[in-house]
């Protein structure tokens, strides 16, 4: 998927509030020398031009971007870089994937951070355990973007559907799903062809109760369970009874999105910044000139469960060491800063996310997305809390590659609902022990 298109609408005016904001925040970390230069590797393309952009203007560090293609949502493009001897001073990926390089061997070094960080810095984040190998910081976390269901209130208006409010449950759901689909329209859209974007239909596992991975425990998955097999059996349900598209076992994230652009789905797990973003997308491409209104909403919840956690999909940076010391320095203060409290204020500010850190308000700027869906993720997080699904794990890509082939599978017929789930239970059991 195509994440940096949020930051299209927003760059004209990135540069000049971060640099009034965060201006006086730059000299916290250890001096650098002026005028080194970085490579930093990267997906986020806009977002990272900016923050390098505002970063070098007041360090004068040069950083020098290198972006590579992640749409199937693996790290081989970024693999085939190192192995080519290619190693940035700076990563900046997807927390999945970036994961797997928090690692100190022969042939791959990250940094730890923590000697380049004040006792304040290290407070400013929520948790940072999880990026934590043997006492040392070998990445840092931006704020997670967090999601909620997206309603399309002109579809379900125009059935005569009523609207549904938080606290609606998977019975409710099921229901407007029979309506919907008695007036050809789609309750939801399902998608196994690549594992990008899984986070969307993840947070249906949670709206059952069902977990990945429960209390930091990651020695063994708790999905096999109950409630597991529940999440299973409803994804097989929503294609086997027409309420999602049939073709969900061939479909791409990106075909996905495209479906629910063009205004007949009426369910779609989303990040609020999206929507507006896809709304003009669907205009460029006259999917949907007209698009619809919408609201947003915490998931649906199952029998049993009060409120659904929300599932991040935040990036994290992670620096390599080399032999160059000046540039390791620099390398770790663009980490430090780019990741800072200040810093991502001022971003979120912006249309960013609504953070995983120590809570701060939800962006402000209305020209990019409504507060009021903001508020849904914001309170979704503070009363349910944030799904653990394992991304901070060095395995999380072998892992989230089994799901999508798990539902394909089920899709397809090749597997019952309780086969699926066990196969994928004992492929991340298998996956963890490495």
């Amino acid at each position: 998927m195509k994440r940096f298109l949020p930051w299209l609408v927003a760059a004209a005016l990135l540069v000049a509030s971060v640099a009034i904001v965060i201006g006086g925040a730059v000299g916290r970390n250890r001096v650098v020398t002026k005028g080194v230069t970085i490579d930093a590797a990267g997906v986020y393309g806009p977002i990272w031009g900016k923050q390098i952009e505002v970063f070098t203007a007041l360090t004068e560090i040069n950083v020098n971007y290198i972006g590579f293609n992640t749409a199937d949502g693996t790290t081989i493009a970024l693999d085939s870089m190192i192995n080519a001897g290619i190693v940035p001073n700076v990563l900046v990926d997807f927390t999945g994937r970036a994961s797997k390089y928090m690692i100190q061997t022969s042939k791959l070094k990250a940094m730890d951070l923590k000697p380049y960080m004040t006792k304040a810095e290290i407070a400013e984040f929520y948790d940072l355990v999880p990026w934590t190998r043997n006492g040392k910081i070998l990445g840092l976390p931006n704020p997670s973007p967090g999601q909620a269901m997206c309603v399309n209130t002109t579809l379900l208006e125009k059935y005569g559907i009523p609207i549904p409010n938080a606290g609606w449950t998977i019975d409710e759901f099921l229901t407007m799903a029979k309506q919907l689909k008695s007036f050809g329209a789609w309750a939801t859209v399902l998608f196994a062809a690549n594992p990008s974007s899984d986070y969307l239909y993840v947070n249906w596992f949670g709206a059952f109760g069902a977990r990945i991975f429960t209390g930091g425990d990651y020695s063994k998955t708790t999905v096999q369970s109950d409630a597991g097999l529940k999440t299973f059996t409803f994804f097989n349900d929503l294609v086997k009874n027409g309420y999602a598209p049939k073709e969900a076992a061939e479909l791409w994230d990106d075909a996905a999105l495209e479906i629910w652009m063009k205004g007949n789905v009426a369910f779609m797990p989303l990040r609020p910044d999206w929507v507006l973003v896809y709304k003009a997308i669907a205009k460029d491409q006259k999917l949907n000139e007209a698009w619809f209104d919408y609201k947003f909403l915490p998931f649906p919840a199952g029998q049993g469960v009060k409120v659904t956690p929300t599932v991040g999909a935040g990036s994290t940076m992670v620096a390599f060491e080399k032999r160059d010391k000046a540039q390791n320095a620099a390398a770790a203060k663009f980490s430090v800063w780019a990741t800072g409290k200040d810093t991502n204020y001022a971003f979120t500010r912006q249309g960013a996310f609504s953070a995983l850190r120590v809570p701060t308000d939800p962006p402000m700027d209305e020209m990019i997305v409504r507060t009021a869906d903001w508020l849904v993720v914001r309170d979704i997080a503070n009363t349910a809390g944030w799904m653990d699904v394992g991304y901070t794990l060095p395995m999380y890509t072998m892992i989230r590659q089994e799901l999508p082939k798990r539902l394909q599978a089920m899709w397809k017929g090749d597997q019952t609902p309780a086969e699926a789930l066990a196969a994928y239970a004992a492929f991340i059991n298998e996956a963890v022990k490495k």
